[in-house]
């Protein structure tokens, strides 16, 4: 008979990136956010890394980078662009105190 496995489930912090250590700054949040927004309508409308490149004005290796994360290349100004670049539109909501959502919101 063997011994059954004992589970720990721990709860989760406001990000991935919290729980495992990496401090990350809310413009670096964004650029993930919006890197994770332009990945996402990529493999949706399942263009290959050529196609996307065409449609964002880059070339492959870029797109590349872009989808598994290497965003020190790539500014919020620029991803915002690939965003308008692939039919979407961007809601930009920006507060002068803490009860009012300071948030983009991007429309699929």
């Amino acid at each position: 008979m063997t011994a059954a496995k004992e589970t720990l489930i721990v709860g989760s912090g406001k990000s991935v990136f919290e729980d495992i250590g990496i401090a990350m700054s809310p413009a670096d949040m964004l650029k993930v956010n919006l890197a994770a927004f332009v990945s996402r309508i990529i493999q949706e409308k399942n263009m290959t890394q050529s196609a996307a490149a065409e449609v964002l004005g880059i070339d492959q290796p870029k797109v590349s980078k872009l989808l598994r994360g290497r965003l020190k290349d790539f500014s919020v100004e620029r991803l915002l662009g690939y965003v308008l670049a692939l039919g979407h539109e961007i809601d930009v909501n920006i507060g002068s105190d803490t009860k009012t959502k300071r948030n983009v919101k991007l429309v699929a």
